[in-house]
């Protein structure tokens, strides 16, 4: 058996919003891909922070990511 992959939308309180794409595995671990770098260079995610992932799912799945 397979896992599954679909797009997400992530994005911050305050910020645009990127597509990328939510791979959840078989054993339920959920990783994020295409788009995660950028995103995470560009809000100045680094080793160490906390990141509280919002899913929230209307006509299509996305997150909101509050960082500290």
């Amino acid at each position: 058996m397979t896992g599954r992959t679909e797009d997400i939308e992530v994005q911050t309180l305050v910020g645009p919003s990127v597509n990328m794409v939510l791979h959840t595995s078989t054993d339920h671990r959920c990783n994020l891909k295409k788009g995660w770098t950028d995103f995470a260079l560009s809000n100045g995610i680094k080793l160490n922070t906390v990141c509280i992932f919002h899913f929230y799912k209307t006509t299509h799945l996305g997150v909101i990511v509050d960082i500290f």
